[in-house]
């Protein structure tokens, strides 16, 4: 048996876009259950006469897989270096050349004076046509 999985209702909230499939009522299941600790009966209970204990367990199982999917996903993009340090984002900037050298100038004075090594996305090795 899996060890039981607990969420923060802010951990729930970011697998929301991911459960497009699942009905509102079957979200709310998994809630209780993940975020506010009920048992499956008692969000079985909860919910209505309509719900089961396998009902909700099978409403947590699917938002359990997501969530695994989400932090494998998560780990993956941080083992290529594509996340931001805490307190930095992500964007793509389309501008002039010469402004993108300002720029990136401007994010390395930030970045020493900060003491944070800003990633540097890879790019592709080039690849010829013979």
């Amino acid at each position: 048996m899996r060890p039981r999985l607990r969420l923060t209702q802010a951990e729930f909230d970011i697998l929301l876009p991911l459960l497009k499939r699942m009905t509102a009522d079957r979200i709310e299941s998994a809630r209780l259950v993940l975020v506010d600790g009920l048992t499956y009966e008692a969000a079985a209970r909860k919910r209505g006469p309509e719900y089961t204990r396998q009902a909700v367990g099978d409403a947590v199982r699917i938002v359990r897989r997501v969530h695994e999917d989400y932090l494998a996903t998560q780990a993956a993009a941080e083992k290529a270096g594509t996340i931001a340090p805490p307190g930095w984002e992500t964007v793509t900037l389309t501008a002039p050349s010469n402004l993108i050298a300002e720029f990136r100038a401007r994010v390395a004075e930030l970045a020493d004076l900060a003491g944070v090594q800003p990633r540097r996305r890879r790019r592709p090795a080039a690849t010829s046509k013979a």
